[in-house]
C-alpha cells in the first residue's frame, strides 16, 4: 500500500510541474508575430494569442490587399437623349467616411439635341417662313464708293487696314509677273480725298500686310526665304528696315501709338512655331507676349491696346485657351475670363480700349458664329449679334461705336437648321453699339458671303 502512493504521488509532482513550465513559456518567451510577414500598407498584431495580419491606418482590406485608392467606371448621369464616356476615374478611403464618390461622366446631347441648363433639348425645326429683318434706312450707294479699282483688278483678299498719311489707305494687289504661277504683291496707296492712287512698293517684290497709324506705316516683305518688317518713309518714299533677323520670319505688323505689334519665329527652334512681340517705336525694347509653340487664334492692335488669343492646347480636342489683352503705355496685361460654357473666342479686333470678337459654338450640327464686346477698363462683356438661327460673320471694321459685319438675317438668307437652309449669303451691316441702329450696305447686287476693302476709320 506504501510502495503505491508513493508511485502516485510522483506522478502528481512530474505532471504538475510539466504545465506550470508550458503555461509561463506562453504568456512570457513566444511572440506569435515573429514568424509572420505581413504586406504592403499592414502589420502583424496578436489576436487570442494569435498572430494576424491588419491594414494600417489610413488603408483597408480588399482582395488580400490593403489599399486606400482604387479605379472605378465614372457616375453615369447624362440625361435624357444624353450620352456619357464611361472612364476610370480614382477614389480614395477614408477611415472616418470610407470611400469618396467617383466623379461625374462627361457626356454629350444625342445627335438633333443641343444642351440647354444641363438638359438636352431637340434641336427645333426651321421656320417653315422667313420674315425679314428691315432696316430704318439704308447706306445709300453715294456713301458707297467703290476704290479698289483705282489700283489693280487683283486685290489681295482679307486687305484690312486704317487710314493714315493724311486721308491715304495702304492697298495690296496681286501682280503676276512672266509666265510664272506665284504673282507678286504690291502696296498701293489710295488717296480717299483725291480719289487717286500711287504704288509705293519695289518692283517685283513682295510687300504684304500693310497697317497704318497716323504718320507710321509698317509692312512686312518676303525676300529670298526672310520674311522681315519695313517701315515706309512718305518724305523721302523709301523703305526702311524695321525688324530682320536673316533666316527668320517676321510678319503680320499691326502698327499701332508709339509701338508695333507682330509674329516672328526669330525665339523659337521650330519655323513654323511662331511668338508674338511688340516693339516699342521707334528704337525701344522688344517685348513677348506669347511665347513660340502656342497657337494665336487672331491677334490685332489699335492705338492703346493689343490683344490676342492663344491655343495652348497639345492634342486635338483640348480646349486650353487664353485670351488676353495688353496695354503697351502702362505694361498692364488682363486675361479676359470667360464664363462657364462660353462660346470659343477668336478673331479679336481692338478699338478705343474695347475688344470684339467672335464666339463660336456647335449648336444642332453647325457651327455657330456670334459676336461680342469686351471693355478693358470695365471688364465686361456684352453680347453684340447672338442669335440661334443667324450668324454673323468676322468684324470687317470697327471704330467703336461703328463696327461692320457680315448679317445673315437681312433678306432671309444664310440661316443654319438641321433641314439645310443655305448658308452662303449675307449683306454687310453696321452697327451702332450705343443706340443699336443698324443699317445694311445698299448693295445692287444682292447679299454676298465674301465683303472685302471695308475702310476703318480713326
Amino acid at each position: 500500500m506504501k510502495k503505491w502512493l508513493s508511485i502516485f504521488i510522483l506522478v502528481i509532482f512530474i505532471l504538475g510541474g510539466c504545465d506550470d513550465t508550458s503555461s509561463d513559456n506562453n504568456e512570457n518567451n513566444i511572440d506569435p508575430c515573429a514568424d509572420i510577414t505581413c504586406g504592403f500598407n499592414s502589420h502583424c498584431v496578436a489576436v487570442d494569442g494569435n498572430g494576424v495580419c491588419t491594414c494600417d491606418q489610413g488603408y483597408t482590406k480588399e482582395d488580400e490587399e490593403c489599399i486606400n485608392t482604387k479605379m472605378v467606371d465614372c457616375i453615369d448621369q447624362a440625361p435624357e437623349n444624353g450620352e456619357s464616356w464611361i472612364e476610370e476615374v480614382e477614389i480614395t478611403w477614408d477611415s472616418n467616411n470610407g470611400w469618396s464618390e467617383p466623379e461625374v461622366c462627361e457626356w454629350r446631347c444625342l445627335e438633333s439635341h443641343y444642351e440647354e441648363n444641363g438638359e438636352c433639348v431637340a434641336c427645333p425645326s426651321a421656320p417653315a417662313e422667313c420674315t425679314p429683318w428691315v432696316p430704318t434706312a439704308l447706306i445709300s450707294e453715294e456713301l458707297n464708293q467703290r476704290f479698289d479699282h483705282l489700283a489693280c483688278d487683283n486685290v489681295e483678299s482679307g486687305s484690312y487696314s486704317r487710314i493714315g498719311l493724311g486721308k491715304k489707305f495702304p492697298l495690296e494687289c496681286q501682280e503676276p509677273y512672266g509666265q510664272g504661277p506665284i504673282p507678286y504683291q504690291y502696296i498701293y496707296l489710295i488717296d480717299l480725298e483725291a480719289f487717286t492712287s500711287e504704288i509705293i512698293s519695289y518692283d517685283e517684290s513682295n510687300f504684304a500686310n500693310a497697317s497704318i497709324y497716323q504718320d507710321t506705316l509698317i509692312a512686312d516683305q518676303w525676300l529670298d526665304g526672310d520674311v522681315f518688317l519695313q517701315q515706309y518713309d512718305q518724305t523721302g518714299g523709301d523703305w526702311n528696315i524695321l525688324l530682320h533677323e536673316e533666316g527668320h520670319i517676321i510678319k503680320e505688323p499691326f502698327t499701332g501709338d508709339g509701338f508695333v505689334a507682330y509674329l516672328s519665329n526669330e525665339n523659337s527652334s521650330a519655323e513654323y512655331h511662331y511668338g508674338l512681340y511688340i516693339k516699342l517705336l521707334p528704337d525701344g525694347e522688344q517685348i513677348e507676349l506669347m511665347e513660340p509653340g502656342y497657337t494665336v487664334m487672331g491677334f490685332h492692335a489699335d492705338s492703346e491696346l493689343v490683344a490676342w488669343i492663344e491655343d495652348r492646347s497639345t492634342y486635338p480636342g483640348e480646349n486650353n485657351i487664353y485670351f488676353y489683352v495688353y496695354e503697351p503705355a502702362t505694361g498692364i496685361k488682363k486675361q479676359v475670363e470667360l464664363p462657364e460654357d462660353f462660346p470659343l473666342p477668336k478673331y479679336p479686333v481692338v478699338s478705343k480700349r474695347k475688344v470684339l470678337f467672335d464666339g463660336t459654338k456647335n449648336y444642332c450640327g453647325k457651327t455657330n458664329y456670334d459676336l461680342y464686346l469686351f471693355d478693358f477698363d470695365e471688364e465686361t462683356i456684352e453680347e453684340v449679334m447672338v442669335h440661334q438661327w443667324w450668324d454673323s460673320g468676322s468684324a470687317y471694321a470697327f471704330n467703336y461705336p461703328l463696327v461692320v459685319y457680315s448679317d445673315y438675317s437681312v433678306g432671309c438668307n444664310g440661316y443654319f437648321s438641321p433641314d439645310d437652309f443655305d448658308t452662303s449669303s449675307a449683306f454687310l451691316v453696321v452697327h451702332d453699339l450705343e443706340t443699336g441702329e443698324k443699317r445694311p450696305l445698299a448693295i445692287t447686287e444682292g447679299p454676298d458671303w465674301t465683303m472685302l476693302l471695308i475702310v476703318k476709320y480713326f
